[in-house]
């Protein structure tokens, strides 16, 4: 997942985007509860998706993620979802 977060750093945003999606595929079969990465990993692979400007696909995650973060008072991501919706 650390890959996936320095490709994008490095400007290879279409490998990057490639292995974030390979990270939620294999956390969807693990934690099929949990549609999306959350968290830190889902912060940054939001980060990702906000600089190719799908802005409505981060939202979506977010208010999903933040959802659940909420229902488990997990302070850390949430506030890395309202981060993500602002």
């Amino acid at each position: 997942m650390q890959n996936a977060d320095a490709l994008h750093q490095a400007g290879k945003i279409e490998l990057a985007k490639k292995k974030f999606i390979e990270a939620e595929n294999i956390q969807q079969k693990w934690q099929p509860e949990y549609p999306y990465l959350y968290s830190v990993r889902g912060f940054k692979f939001c980060d990702l998706l906000l600089s190719m400007g799908k802005f409505l696909e981060v939202l979506k995650k977010a208010k999903t993620t933040l959802k659940r973060a909420e229902e488990m008072k997990i302070l850390l991501d949430i506030g890395l979802n309202k981060l993500e919706t602002h």
